[in-house]
């Protein structure tokens, strides 16, 4: 009977099941084929209801919430450890040594107490049992549309709320990092850091905070504590700032960061903090750092068409000139050419021409004579 009225849906059957010895053992009834039956008939019956079965047993609901989110956002799947960690990240928490994270089997127990058979951890990883749990929780709506109040679970979650709540946790995590909790000059992790989860879940948000920070779509004025983290964190001269530096060199094969916060940002494509810093007087045309030379040429490299823009307004020069990566001299356009950013070619192709007192030939031809669209892949 069971079986029929979920239509047979083997990736139901596991929870199915559950729910079934979980309500004849919770639950009085009369104890005969007919009390069964009667009973059995009271069991949900569709796919939501099953799912807001498991849910609706938890007293824990908005840390719940909370690890649904992270488990929807993550760019990879998480340990068991690095989720603890997360979901005990709070506002208020100043370092690691302040978390208060249990023994690795109490925290996996806890979280099956939450969350039930919706999700599985295996060989330490966290992960939803099948994607149409995924597809329960995920809500269709726009950064500026509310999910309803009345909507408790199925579709209760926009991936751009749960990219913010992961967001906070990695700016957080990263901001509590200083060169001074490390020893020696081998760089080891001092125990203590080591054993709150330094080496995983921080080496994953200095990863994927960009990621998360840009897909969260954030309000300047909504967010205004987001976005004060944000430009903590990617201050050159900032305490935790070196921490990050290890992330940028590996994801972009490079061994150096660079210096101007605006330069650093701009690849980092946050356009946000990008206009914040621009407000408040930042240069445009700043020069330094090894590998990109100034904040136009890091957008024009990593292909931040909206961080061009911005910087096009506050009167970046798109000539401008940098020796840096081993080539004599370097231009945005040639950025943009070599890496296929038509649309950023087309833009800088534009303003070469609304300004043509401060071009030449060479802005627009490779040392090889090349023109951008033949520099194109």
């Amino acid at each position: 009977m069971a079986q029929t009225s979920l239509g047979a849906a083997a990736s139901l059957r596991r929870p199915w099941v559950y729910l079934i010895f979980d309500y004849l053992k919770s639950e009085g009834f009369k104890k005969s084929k007919k009390g069964v039956q009667s009973a059995i008939k009271s069991l949900p019956t569709t796919v939501s209801q099953v799912y807001q079965k498991i849910f609706s047993k938890s007293k824990d609901q908005p840390i719940v919430r909370r690890v649904l989110a992270v488990l929807l956002a993550a760019g990879r799947a998480l340990t068991v450890l690095e989720l603890n960690i997360a979901t005990e990240i709070q506002g208020t928490t100043q370092s690691w040594e302040d978390l208060d994270l249990e023994k690795e089997e109490d925290f996996k127990s806890r979280l099956r107490s939450w969350c039930g058979l919706f999700i599985s951890v295996y060989d330490g990883k966290v992960y939803f049992l099948h994607q149409i749990a995924r597809e329960f929780l995920l809500a269709d709506v726009s950064p500026s549309t509310s999910v309803p109040q009345k909507v408790r679970w199925e579709h209760s979650i926009a991936m751009h709320h749960a990219h913010k709540i992961l967001a906070e946790y990695c700016l957080h995590y990263i901001s509590f990092y200083s060169p001074l909790k490390r020893l020696g000059t081998n760089n080891t992790w001092l125990p203590g850091a080591r054993y709150f989860g330094t080496e995983s879940f921080f080496h994953y948000s200095r990863k994927f905070w960009m990621i998360h920070f840009r897909e969260a779509e954030l309000n300047t004025s909504k967010d205004a504590v987001l976005f004060k983290l944000g430009l903590k964190v990617s201050n050159p001269e900032s305490l935790c700032f070196p921490g990050l530096t290890g992330m940028h060199a590996s994801y972009y094969s490079y061994d150096v960061i660079p210096e101007h916060h605006l330069t650093i940002v701009s690849s980092f494509g946050h356009d946000e903090i990008v206009q914040m810093l621009l407000d408040k007087g930042a240069n445009a045309n700043a020069q330094g750092g090894k590998y990109y030379g100034n904040a136009l040429h890091a957008a024009s490299f990593i292909g931040h068409e909206r961080v061009v823009e911005l910087l096009f307004n506050a009167g970046a020069n798109v000539n401008d000139r940098v020796n840096d990566l081993g080539e004599s001299s370097s231009s945005a356009l040639r950025r943009a050419s070599r890496h296929g950013y038509e649309r950023i070619v087309d833009m800088l192709l534009n303003a070469s021409a609304l300004y043509p007192e401060s071009s030449d030939n060479d802005s627009v031809k490779s040392s090889d004579g090349e023109t951008p669209w033949e520099l194109l892949p």
